[in-house]
């Protein structure tokens, strides 16, 4: 080969050496980068941002987020798709989470005191000891774990927190609010079917018409509530006290209920 065209071909060959790696230099600078931004924490004013690019037609996405520990008090939720976020130890009271996706959220010990969680899905979440203290839960989708939680004055009339008998996969996914308050709380017309209630305090709760077929009420406290047409068919009441309530001739299905003889009634 000619030395000047041995010269040319090294030359070509330095120059596409460099500008591979100009090319894998710029590369790997945009990608740390991106990678920066997206491991940068959240914030209350992050949070915001987010939400307020959020319209009716595209919802914020909060998806898979860990917004532990924030302050988001007030904050305006509406619609979000916040499904698998965690949340835990976070405070969101009087924050309008209303319609909001919370499936398969983690969040124990989150506080949502006051929260407007009307029509949000909440399906295989744990909520294990969360403050929902005064929450309007009207018509929303439950499930999961919410034992120790307090929902004392909450309102969940209408709410769905039987399991989804369509798809077992999983197994059966039934609602948990073992030792949970629910003192006075609106549970009108809601679906407890095969829930778990276990020694969970629901003196004063408003059972009117509620679902509560197979629902395991072992040890549970139901000291004044009302339970007209309420529906305890085939229900574990084993222990469970019956003192002082509203309705007691018109529930249903209290003959078929397992452990009726060794729960506690007004003589």
């Amino acid at each position: 080969m000619h030395p000047v065209n041995r010269f040319s071909a090294t030359a070509r060959t330095s120059a596409s050496r460099k500008w591979r790696w100009i090319t894998g230099a710029a590369l790997l600078a945009s990608l740390t980068a991106l990678d920066g931004a997206w491991a940068a924490e959240w914030d209350r004013t992050r949070v915001e941002k987010v939400l307020a690019g959020a319209s009716h037609g595209s919802p914020a996405d909060l998806v898979n987020q860990d917004l532990s520990g924030l302050n988001l008090a007030g904050i305006d939720f509406k619609g979000a798709n916040m499904r698998s976020i965690t949340l835990e130890g976070s405070n969101l009271s009087n924050a309008n989470l209303s319609g909001a996706t919370l499936s398969l959220s983690i969040a124990p010990g989150v506080n949502l005191s006051g929260a407007n969680l009307r029509k949000a899905s909440m399906f295989s979440v744990v909520m294990t000891g969360a403050n929902l203290s005064d929450a309007d839960l009207s018509g929303a989708r439950l499930g999961g774990d919410f034992e120790e939680a307090n929902l004392e004055g909450a309102n969940l009339s209408n709410a769905n927190a039987a399991p989804d008998m369509a798809n077992q996969s999983m197994g059966l996914m039934n609602a948990r609010f073992n030792q949970a308050n629910l003192s006075n709380a609106n549970l009108s017309g809601a679906d407890l079917s095969r829930a778990y209630l276990r020694f969970a305090e629901l003196n004063g709760a408003n059972l009117r018409g509620a679902n509560l077929m197979r629902a395991d009420l072992s040890g549970a406290d139901l000291t004044g509530a009302d339970l007209t047409n309420a529906n305890l068919a085939e229900a574990t009441v084993t222990s469970a006290i019956f003192t002082n309530i509203k309705g007691s001739d018109t529930i249903k299905g209290l003959d078929t209920a397992e452990g009726v003889d060794q729960a506690t009634f007004d003589e």
